[in-house]
């Protein structure tokens, strides 16, 4: 019976990729245009934009085989976490659709491990912040060479120390960060975090759809700016740098540059092209 349901599964699979790779592609402006259609209540115009893009909800599911709920099943989470997208997109955001719904497609595919896995139960905005937490404080080692204390990291991330405690507790509460979280032992907290910090098979594609936008982005800085933002986010292609190893470069101080970064930031955060960098530079 196990194999003729497996085999069942790998038909309906076989199938349900055929079918996707002859749905056609739309261009950005067909993109736009369903969007605004969405905003009416089109319906029509939503499954046209989420059938465009069914493929690629495959290929991030592809990233979380094996924990424990069936291939389609996390194919079928991903497209209503496309859906979702969907209705909710912007397109004056100046950010491309499958930019935006990249997280809302990982997010229920992660809800639905958690559901039908039996395991790790806590809030995907209280993840989110620790992942932010374990961000910063991977960046602060770097850049200064030993564990940033509380404080150091709390004002890096523009809170509290009292709030940085409460998302630590929090995650603590519900289990310690490498205790196995199912009930064969094969994931773990560590897994989930790294699969929604990580960008997986889909980064690729996201970054290939920035390209033709960055150069445009970043015309309104100076070469100056445009030189250390690359270095510190990797925007040459090549590993992101520290405040440090920047400083070296362009000859400045580790201060200065943090200084001429958080300058140009701020100028991109308040331009129209900020929708278009945010997700890229986080």
């Amino acid at each position: 019976m196990a194999n003729k349901r497996f085999y069942e599964d790998e038909q309906a699979l076989k199938q349900y990729l055929h079918e996707i790779n002859e749905l056609p592609r739309i261009t950005p402006d067909e993109e736009k245009a369903l969007a605004r259609k969405i905003q009416k209540g089109d319906q029509q115009a939503l499954r046209k934009l989420v059938e465009a893009n069914l493929k690629f909800v495959v290929s991030v599911a592809k990233k979380y085989r094996g924990r424990g709920v069936p291939f389609m099943d996390l194919i079928n989470e991903g497209n209503l976490g496309l859906i979702e997208a969907g209705k909710r997109f912007d397109p004056d955001r100046n950010v491309k659709f499958i930019t935006y719904a990249v997280w809302w497609i990982r997010q229920s595919i992660i809800h639905a491990i958690s559901e039908q896995s039996g395991v790790f139960r806590i809030s995907h905005k209280t993840l989110n912040m620790f992942n932010n937490v374990s961000r910063v404080q991977n960046k602060l080692q770097k850049e200064l060479g030993r564990e940033p204390s509380p404080v150091e990291v709390a004002d890096e991330l523009n809170i509290t120390e009292l709030q940085l405690r409460s998302i630590l507790s929090k995650v603590v509460e519900a289990q310690s960060l490498n205790a196995s979280l199912s009930d064969n032992g094969d994931i773990s907290l560590e897994d989930l975090i790294e699969q929604v910090s990580i960008p997986g098979a889909d980064e690729k594609l996201i970054k290939e759809s920035f390209l033709d936008d960055l150069d445009e982005s970043l015309s309104m800085l100076n070469d100056r700016e445009i030189k250390i933002l690359s270095h510190r986010y990797g925007l040459n292609g090549e590993d992101p740098k520290t405040l440090q190893e920047i400083g070296k470069l362009v000859n400045l101080s580790r201060e200065r540059v943090r200084q001429i970064e958080k300058s140009a930031l701020k100028k991109i955060r308040r331009s129209r092209y900020q929708g278009i960098l945010k997700s890229y530079l986080n």
